[in-house]
């Protein structure tokens, strides 16, 4: 079983301050992923130690980085691949003031997914049963976590990306030959390295990154209005 206490102490490992409403929201999502989600697999080890330490500790690293970035003007949020919700239902628990859509094309987990957000009251979260191909809706951050290398991951999820918006993805050891690999066509989408922030889950040796690429506003055309000087007379 995960209780309370053990969901409040990862928050406090990893800097994530949790209130009441918030922890209850996470304890509901990771027991219905250690009930029906076992039998779906929407995670390999479902076991109280992995989730905690492993599944919910590693979603809420990216919340104060997601922080710094948002605006008051567009809090939508776009996880792609969401599978059993790790980040996107840590995210929409935690931060109930933003908008979190969750894509995920495979219907059994999809129909999880609704499933959570209903039963642990996350009235934020829309969940999309398809590709982020499909581009059924566009948002400021686009995250996605262990769902494929770079070069494969960025076409696949920039249609869901708006203009000046930012790419959350975590990744491990091998990110910087990732993003080597993956240069050209990062430039191809206009994207730039905005940030890399390196850490380590509590009790793991292993270094884990996330790599944050942002998308340049699109400059609107200008058309110059003014009458042009064509003289005339003699």
């Amino acid at each position: 079983m995960v209780d309370a206490e053990g969901v409040m102490a990862v928050g406090r490992e990893v800097g994530v301050c949790l209130g009441p409403s918030e922890v209850r929201a996470l304890t509901c999502h990771l027991e219905m992923v250690r009930g029906a989600g076992a039998r779906l697999r929407v995670v390999a080890d479902a076991s109280p130690g992995i989730l905690l330490h492993r599944h919910l500790a590693d979603s809420l690293v990216a919340v104060p980085i997601i922080d710094d970035l948002m605006g008051d003007d567009d809090r939508t949020v776009v996880d792609v691949g969401s599978g059993g919700g790790f980040p996107g239902v840590v995210l929409a628990a935690v931060r109930p003031q933003w908008s979190v859509t969750l894509v995920e094309s495979q219907g059994k987990r999809a129909g999880f997914l609704m499933s959570v957000a209903q039963r642990c009251r996350l009235s934020n979260i829309t969940v999309v049963p398809e590709r982020a191909e499909a581009g059924a809706t566009l948002a400021r951050f686009v995250t996605a976590r262990a769902v494929a290398p770079l070069g494969e991951l960025v076409p696949a999820i920039v249609p869901a990306l708006r203009p000046g918006g930012y790419l959350v993805l975590w990744k491990g050891p091998g990110a910087t030959g990732e993003l080597e690999e993956a240069a050209a066509i990062l430039r191809t989408h206009g994207l730039v390295l905005h940030a890399r922030h390196r850490y380590r889950l509590p009790d793991e040796s292993i270094g884990r990154e996330i790599t944050v690429l942002s998308s340049p506003r699109r400059e609107e055309n200008r058309v110059n209005c003014g009458k042009s000087d064509q003289g005339g007379g003699d």
